[in-house]
Formats: C-alpha cells, sequence, structure tokens
C-alpha cells in the first residue's frame, strides 16, 4: 500500500513544545534526534522496476526471457488511452494479449506486474480521458483489465500535455480505486521533472520514477550524453545529478526511484563541428547532425561501431562511455552515447548515496543478448550492486498466476 506517513519529523515539533528550565536540554536532545532523522546512505532499495514492451520480433524479449531475479516490479507497457477513456486499440491488443504469460512468468518469481497507461506523444488523449464526465468510464476500464488479470497495480507514464488539475484528480480517484480492491495494489509513475501538481498527490505514489535520460538533442546546439551522471563544469549541458536534485528538493527521497537507461543514441553527421562532423561530447557545429536511438544490444551488435578503438570514457560526466568515430569526411562522422556496466554500477552508487528508494530501467529489452552466456549484462550490473531489495516481492503464498488463463 502506499505510505502515509508525514514528510515532517517530530523532533522539530516537540522541540517547539519545550520551554522555561528545559529548553537548553530540549535543544539538545532535539538536536540529536533531527541528526539521526536525516537521510542516510541507504544500504538496500526498495524496489528495481523494470520496463517490458510487447514482443516485436522473433528476436524480441519475451515474458520467460525476462531477468526476473533482479526485479521486483516489471511494468507491462503500455495501454494508450482514448479521449472517450477507452484505450487504443493496438494497445489494448498487444497488452491483453501478453498479459496472462508475463504474470504468470513474473508471479512464479515473486515478481510484481504493473499495468502502464501512458502518452508520450503531443496529441494524446491522456487529458481527455481524465476529463470530469468521462474519468469514471477511465478508472472502471483501467480497473476491469487490472482485475481481469491479475495485475499488482498500474503506472502512469503521462509526459506532454499534462492538465494539473485533470492529473491531480486522476492520480488521487486512481489511488482511491486501487485501495478499495481486496488485495494490496499500487500505484508507480515515471516523470521528467518535479512540478507542484505531482508534489501535491505524491503521497498517492508508490514509487516516483525520475527519467533521468533522453538529456540531449541537436536542438540543444551542442552533443552530449545521453544520461551523463554530472554535468558540472558542462552547464548548460544536463545531467543525472541535476535532474535527481530538483526531485530532492520538494519530494521524499524514500519515494524516488533513479531511472537508468537501457539505451543510448548515435550522433551522425553534421558540419562545422572541431573534428568536422560531431565525434565526442560538447562539441558545437555551423550544420547539425542527426541523432537516432539505440537500445544497447544493437550498438554492441554493430561491427561497424563497436571497436575497442572507438571507445572512450568522459570522467569528469560521471564516468559515462560513449564512442568517437572520426572517418574520412564529416558525413561519416559519428558519437554515440550509451550506458554500459562500469556506468549503470554509478548510478546505483549514487542513488544509495542519495537515499532514493529504488532503481528504474527503461526499458529491459534493451540489453538482451540472448546468443551470450549472460543474455543480461547491465541488468546483471545493476543487481549486483543493489543486492537484495527489501519489503517489495510478492509473498511466497500469494506469488500465484494470473488470474485468466
Amino acid at each position: 500500500m502506499h505510505n502515509n506517513r508525514s514528510l515532517f519529523r517530530g523532533p522539530a515539533l516537540d522541540f517547539l513544545r519545550l520551554s522555561g528550565g528545559v529548553l537548553l536540554v530540549g535543544l539538545a536532545v532535539a538536536l540529536a534526534l533531527l541528526s539521526d532523522a536525516q537521510p542516510k546512505e541507504r544500504s538496500s532499495f526498495h524496489w528495481v522496476t523494470g520496463y517490458w514492451r510487447n514482443p516485436v520480433d522473433e528476436r524480441s524479449l519475451r515474458p520467460a526471457g525476462i531477468g526476473y531475479s533482479g526485479l521486483t516490479h516489471v511494468v507491462h507497457y503500455a495501454l494508450i488511452p482514448n479521449s472517450d477513456g477507452s484505450f487504443e486499440a493496438h494497445s489494448l491488443a498487444a497488452v491483453t494479449e501478453y498479459a496472462g504469460e508475463l504474470i504468470s512468468a513474473a508471479h512464479a518469481q515473486r515478481v510484481k506486474v504493473l499495468l502502464g497507461v501512458t502518452q508520450t506523444t503531443y496529441g494524446g488523449d491522456y487529458a481527455g480521458a481524465t476529463r470530469d464526465n468521462i474519468m469514471p468510464a477511465f478508472l472502471a476500464n483501467i480497473m476491469r483489465i487490472v482485475n481481469r488479470y491479475g495485475y499488482d497495480g498500474v503506472d502512469i507514464d503521462w509526459e506532454p500535455e499534462i492538465a494539473p488539475s485533470r492529473f491531480m484528480a486522476f492520480v488521487c480517484a486512481l489511488r482511491k480505486e486501487l485501495d478499495a480492491q481486496s488485495r494490496p495494489l499500487e500505484l508507480t509513475g515515471a516523470f521528467w521533472e518535479a512540478p507542484w501538481y505531482l508534489v501535491q498527490v505524491q503521497r498517492a505514489f508508490d514509487q516516483i520514477n525520475i527519467m533521468a535520460y533522453d538529456n540531449c538533442a541537436p536542438a540543444d546546439g551542442f552533443s552530449w550524453h545521453n544520461a551523463a551522471l554530472y554535468n558540472e563544469g558542462y552547464r548548460p549541458r544536463r545531467g543525472v545529478n541535476w535532474r535527481v536534485r530538483q526531485f530532492l528538493s520538494a519530494i521524499s527521497s524514500e519515494k524516488l526511484g533513479l531511472g537508468i537507461p537501457f539505451y543510448g543514441y548515435a550522433w551522425s553527421g553534421g558540419r562545422g563541428a572541431s573534428t568536422g562532423g560531431v565525434t565526442r561530447p560538447g562539441q558545437r557545429w555551423t550544420s547539425p547532425p542527426a541523432m537516432n536511438a539505440l537500445d544497447f544490444r544493437e550498438i554492441v551488435n554493430a561491427p561497424d561501431l563497436w571497436c575497442p578503438r572507438y571507445q572512450r570514457r568522459d570522467k569528469a560526466a560521471g564516468d559515462v562511455p560513449y564512442l568517437s568515430i572520426d572517418r574520412p569526411g564529416s558525413a561519416h562522422d559519428m558519437f554515440v552515447t550509451y550506458d554500459d556496466e562500469i556506468s549503470v554500477g554509478r548510478k546505483v552508487a549514487y542513488a544509495r548515496t542519495h537515499s532514493l528508494g529504488g532503481i528504474m530501467i527503461y526499458d529491459l529489452s534493451g540489453d538482451y543478448l540472448p546468443d551470450r552466456p549472460h543474455p543480461h549484462p547491465l541488468l546483471d550490473a545493476v543487481a549486483a550492486a543493489t543486492g537484495p531489495p527489501v519489503n517489495s516481492h510478492l509473498p511466497a503464498n500469494t506469488a500465484e498466476t494470473s488470474r485468466e488463463r
């Protein structure tokens, strides 16, 4: 269930009640208690949540191939709302096709499965589905699928075009629906920023996962990493630390999870950079390069990219890896930003140091290398760095299969 504890600590209030001769003693005690109440480095995380997308071909990651031993939650990604509170037909068919298989496999490993409801592009219908006259039907449709297949909760991924009042009303209403069920269900979400309307409803969430990636774009006017841990000395370039501190300024650390991408970006071409085309972070240009997303598995399986002579590390940015490819002619130059086993381990250590509640992965197919002895190298690195999570797996006696075969 969601955590209803206040964000404010008791010792400070106790101190305010002290008076007279006990003031100095009370001050000393209160300061000691407040010191003990400060966030400390976390010894273990409460969750490791991974997003799973439905298979698209024979080499896609299927439910049986997920590395459940490194996870507490899987988000089944994702239903797309229509403005009338129903779901886009293709997304509904894809989710329902694999719901039983995924939930059965996950529950057998005591891993929870959450139903993802998403809008990642402009022109979507989350705002329409959360209108006052439509939201009851939208909520009923979500809960019908949750209960039909035996999901363990719902994940919200509403990215562009958020209507603040509708967002808050929807989160509170969905939390109420989840709490009304006969079994404990969770509410999670993934967010770029911590705006006021998320802060207002933070208690409704069991997890608030930070999308601390996609920190680069040609529109910025310079090349940069997808998820550099730090950007000190590189402003205005964005980094993980920059994003996390925004959340920590307004939301309790135990509610927060650090998002780690299992994909990167290939910058290619451009003209007017110091090397002709773009080949490394922090370059500017006269003609912009192209930028395309690549999963980690695509990068390491590309013989024209994955060569030792191209591999570099940016120590100042948090020891993140990249490929620097300077070929004859600007059009064939490349800068490839990605995460590897070392950088994801450093991000887990960062999350622990800042007492975050968990880790989020987008997405689990990104490092899937089925022909290798260890088919999930990045997930294995996350698991090695996190250690066993606490209090988030399904209890052994309730790790049952889905409700519908």
